[in-house]
């Protein structure tokens, strides 16, 4: 078989791992927020004007909340149907960086970049825990893409337009990021090669026209649903929880507040996560690639320096595209780790580069070090796997024997493959391996103490209904994604109405729904865990049972006459 069609399989292989994702439940807090926006958005037809649990909602761009509504108007609210559209971009982009990587060195370097990109861990979680920065780092790849096609490609008038609207679309997923990302890789690698002709491109004005028409439905949108209303009291989220304020612009919150903001202070986010964050969340979100990406951006910026002091000319689109927001996004005074996600296409091609190079080349030295990373990795990787799936949840069936053939034959290819294919290969399978059981196993099982959509089941087995149940002392977006509601919340068990029969609490609920004088048909009880944040203490079987907490289902008789 051809070697590019067996990188092209192992791809197929890790989009099988994808779509293994896409079936799992949505996860609180964030996915399945959004998840409950959309379809709300779905039910209302409002999509201009977007409202969380029937109230204004400002955190977010709306293209996340656009697609998934579409889909659910087109397939029906699923799991699946929710993460679709954010999958098919996320695989676009994968074809993206491979036709970036075409244009910038090869056709295989691309390939191998695509499979880098493809197979490190934060592109599993894109289709697993679905956030906004799947459709960031999809559109703002293939808006790199496009204009590069337009430089030094045929279809240029084509290519033109394209490229202008997907950074819209990158800057309607996350906001003025959306911009940032492109016109820094690009504009560094201009001013460096001192590409003038580029950068004055009369083109680029009407390139920002196309961008300009692309945002304007959702600026339109900001501007009628909050600059028209300045008398609105919004519900803002904070450090301190969710605060009222009024007189709030929509627009400079989209252009300023919640992205530059997070720079200058003007936003109240903030936390002690320090300059140093994103380099450890890089080493286990670009995992197994991530010693390499380190060792290739080294390389990278050692070579490229080189050539401007010899020839002037230098490629500095992805160590630009990478470096600088990096830095950028490290003096935010709020930080996640899939902030940095966007970047990760330019990682792999920078690796991808020093791979070909340095292991096609005669440096046996150099070849030593990938390979002891490479072997590292991959030990670490397969170590820490076992550990989550034969202690943190036991593995049985199937399964116990699919994992651990993959894992030797990730190993073999490491050691009897040439070079490049080696490595390229082994780590592409191993985190495929590792991915696969998770997402066939560790996940599913971690799900289980999800209290949303855990509670939503057993709610609706019992005939609950959105009109008839209530929280207390409790809360969770994936219990009202899976309800098809905004479920009400009150604050104290005296303020039931007659018609609620069903009560999701925890214990201090409970006993006020004791003493309330309603007589409680039926407890279920279901031990829960905030699965989005892992501890040490819940992963130990031994000290799981202290990390949990217990919440309630609580079905009430009619109230006494």
């Amino acid at each position: 078989m051809p070697q590019k069609l067996k990188d092209w399989g192992l791809l197929f292989l890790a989009a099988i791992v994808y779509l293994a994702g896409l079936q799992l439940d949505v996860m609180d807090v964030d996915s399945a927020q959004y998840a409950s926006i959309s379809r709300e958005m779905a039910e209302s037809g409002h999509y201009l004007h977007v409202f969380q649990r029937g109230s204004d909602y400002l955190d977010k761009p709306p293209l996340l909340f656009w697609a998934a509504a579409t889909s659910f108007k087109l397939f029906g609210v699923h799991n699946w149907s929710f993460k679709l559209i954010p999958f098919i971009f996320a695989v676009i982009s994968l074809l993206a960086t491979y036709r970036i990587g075409r244009i910038l060195y090869d056709a295989k370097t691309g390939r191998i970049a695509s499979m880098i990109l493809g197979t490190c861990q934060a592109y599993f979680l894109f289709t697993l825990d679905l956030r906004t920065d799947t459709l960031l780092t999809a559109c703002s790849t293939i808006a790199i893409w496009q204009i590069m096609e337009f430089l030094y490609g045929e279809n240029r008038r084509f290519n033109l337009i394209s490229g202008f609207v997907f950074i819209g679309l990158a800057m309607v997923a996350k906001g003025p990021l959306g911009l940032m990302v492109p016109m820094l890789a690009l504009g560094s690698h201009f001013l460096i090669n001192r590409n003038w002709q580029d950068i004055f491109r009369k083109e680029w004005i009407g390139g920002l026209f196309i961008t300009s028409l692309v945002l304007a439905p959702m600026v339109w949108g900001l501007y009628t649903q909050f600059d028209l209303h300045p008398e609105k009291a919004v519900m803002m989220p904070g450090p301190d929880g969710k605060q009222p304020r009024s007189d709030i612009s929509g627009v400079h919150f989209y252009f300023w507040e919640q992205s530059f903001g997070r720079i200058t202070g003007d936003n109240v986010w903030k936390d002690g996560s320090g300059p140093f964050f994103f380099v450890h969340t890089f080493l286990w979100a670009f995992m197994p690639w991530a010693l390499l990406a380190i060792a290739a951006f080294f390389w990278k910026l050692h070579r490229e320096i080189k050539s401007l002091l010899h020839s002037s000319k230098a490629e500095f689109l992805t160590l630009g595209g990478f470096l600088i927001p990096f830095l950028v996004l490290s003096t935010s005074q709020f930080k996640l780790p899939h902030y940095i996600f966007p970047l990760f296409p330019f990682a792999a091609l920078f690796t991808a580069q020093m791979l070909r190079e340095v292991l096609e080349g005669d440096k046996l030295w150099s070849k030593r070090g990938i390979y002891f990373a490479s072997l590292l990795t991959l030990l670490a990787v397969f170590l820490l796997s076992l550990v989550l799936l034969f202690y943190v949840f036991p593995i049985s069936g199937p399964a116990t024997y699919i994992f651990p053939l993959l894992a030797v034959f990730s190993l073999v290819l490491l050691l009897r493959e040439s070079p490049l294919k080696a490595i390229v290969r082994s780590l592409s399978l191993g985190a495929i391996a590792v991915n696969l059981v998770m997402n066939t196993h560790f996940y599913p099982l971690l799900l289980n103490y999800q209290m949303g959509s855990q509670m939503a089941d057993k709610a609706l087995a019992l005939g609950a209904r959105p009109d008839n149940t209530a929280f207390l002392n409790s809360f969770s977006f994936s219990f009202d994604f899976y309800m098809k509601a905004a479920i009400p919340i009150i604050g104290a068990a005296t303020e039931l109405g007659n018609e609620i029969r069903f009560v999701v609490t925890d214990a201090e609920g409970l006993n006020e729904l004791k003493k309330s004088g309603r007589e409680i048909v039926e407890k279920e009880e279901l031990m829960t865990y905030p699965i989005t944040n892992l501890s040490v203490d819940f992963l130990s079987p031994e000290t799981r049972p202290k990390a949990l907490k217990a919440a309630y289902l609580v079905e009430l008789g009619p109230p006494s006459k």
